[in-house]
């Protein structure tokens, strides 16, 4: 946002085009409410397919037959770890788990000859599995790559899980990808919810509806319009649709008198607005796949 300002300051009074495969919030919150005009382009590639999307707890034996099918079709898969940490341990636990795949290595901490010649090695296809960070988010177009597993998803932003599933599915072969999330934690809210909606949006230009729901989720980024309503996009009518972040399970409520975990043992349950707001319990996670 402060490179396309300091472009405009250049050049008083000339018009501006932004293009955005995913709008971020503050983008989308400035259209809504007139301060910047909106064109959606909503029409795919040709022979372009929606990829199918598996929302879920972490399983070995899923990223096994995930890696293994994309093997089988000679493709290659993107797995997606982001903790520079421990991504040498993950890239050795799967090469113990499918002996057969040719696995490199790749992250924003390497330096920048080693970085290249590893995404130098996988473009040529010297390589099956590509264990990276989320370096590859945006500015990959590999089409033999149609297999996407990422690990701690819920620790990812929304707008981060559109980007990476974008990578896969760019040719005319059907794609999947896998979101997982870890088996013995409780997600936070704000996690399910965007798990819920990467999950849920899975169609071709879908991206529009997704930079909505995080809108909804995060808020927008403007102070003078976190006071008030906004036009509801999704009709023509005069109804109004409040943007408001939602809050955190452990941030105290205006009306309650103290902070609550649990809506069910809040004493102030009828009033308060976090425990009116959503229907479902903070603190719950994901229960079941969904698929395209």
């Amino acid at each position: 946002m402060t490179h396309k300002e300091a472009i405009k300051a250049r050049s008083i009074g000339v018009d501006v085009l932004t293009l955005s495969a995913s709008p971020i919030p503050r983008t989308l919150e400035m259209a809504f409410v007139g301060i910047r005009d909106l064109s959606m382009i909503t029409t795919p590639p040709a022979d372009r397919r929606p990829i199918l999307t598996h929302v879920g707890e972490y399983n070995e034996a899923a990223v096994v037959e995930a890696m293994r099918r994309e093997l089988l079709r000679e493709g290659q898969v993107f797995f997606v770890h982001n903790r520079v940490s421990d991504i040498d341990q993950v890239a050795r636990r799967l090469g113990q788990l499918v002996p057969d795949a040719r696995i490199a290595v790749a992250h924003g901490q390497m330096d920048e000859g080693t970085l290249e010649r590893v995404m130098v090695d996988f473009w040529q296809g010297r390589f099956d599995v590509l264990v990276c960070t989320t370096i590859v988010e945006s500015g990959i177009d590999l089409p033999t790559v149609n297999t996407l597993i990422v690990d701690r998803a819920e620790r990812l932003g929304l707008g981060q899980l559109h980007q990476l599933r974008g990578r896969v599915g760019r040719s005319g072969q059907r794609a999947y990808a896998y979101l997982f999330h870890p088996a013995d934690q409780v997600l936070s809210e704000t996690a399910y919810e965007r798990l819920r909606t990467i999950g849920d949006n899975t169609a071709l230009g879908s991206g529009f509806k997704i930079a909505m729901r995080d809108l909804e989720i995060r808020g927008p980024a403007i102070s003078s319009v976190t006071t008030s309503r906004v036009r509801s996009p999704r009709s023509a009518t005069t109804s109004t649709y409040n943007w408001w972040p939602k809050r955190s399970p452990t941030r105290r409520a205006s009306s309650c008198p103290r902070s609550c975990r649990s809506i069910s043992t809040c004493p102030a349950k009828r009033t308060c607005p976090r425990a009116t707001s959503k229907p479902t319990t903070p603190g719950s996670r994901p229960t079941a796949d969904w698929w395209a």
